[in-house]
């Protein structure tokens, strides 16, 4: 037990230095990469809730509508 948790906090230690070297940009785009993570995780629980099995890809429509501006 000892040793996983020794282990654990220097993986915590690391990751920390290694965000505290990160530019603003840097952080901002981590940020927001990680957001985009925990939307798709949240809709796909709120589709297996729903018993939905397709993702509707909406990308396209984004697109078409900046290009039409």
């Amino acid at each position: 037990m000892k040793i996983q948790k020794k282990a654990r906090e220097e993986a915590e230690r690391k990751a920390k230095e290694k965000e505290d070297a990160l530019t603003p940009e840097e952080r901002r785009t981590e940020l927001l990469r990680r957001q985009r993570l925990q939307e798709e995780a949240d809709l796909r629980l709120a589709m297996e809730t729903f018993g939905l099995s397709t993702l509707v890809d909406f990308s396209d429509r984004k697109k078409d509508k900046r290009d039409k501006k």
